[in-house]
């Protein structure tokens, strides 16, 4: 019998797969404006909301000052990571 709490036996290699999932298209984004010598055209604006036991993350993706996406979640990353995969869609990037 395992002493462990059910569903903390999560190991690096889970942890590691997890954030590149989860930052996959905010990688994308990154690289595709790096590789055109555009190293500062994204950047984010970002606000929270709600309680703060439950709060509600807003992310925004500009492009060169240009809003192109946005995205809410209870997670600031999982927001980011949405607001990038919009972004990637609108601007025709994978």
């Amino acid at each position: 019998m395992s002493l462990e709490p059910a569903g903390l036996n999560t190991t690096l290699q889970d942890c590691n797969f997890r954030l590149h999932v989860m930052s996959r298209y905010t990688i994308i984004l990154n690289n595709h404006y790096q590789s055109r010598r555009r190293l500062h055209a994204v950047t984010w604006a970002e606000a929270q909301s709600g309680p703060p036991h439950a709060l509600s993350w807003t992310l925004t993706c500009k492009v060169e000052g240009e809003v192109i996406s946005t995205a809410t979640a209870n997670q600031k990353s999982v927001a980011k990571e949405e607001a990038a995969r919009i972004a990637c869609e609108r601007l025709g990037i994978n």
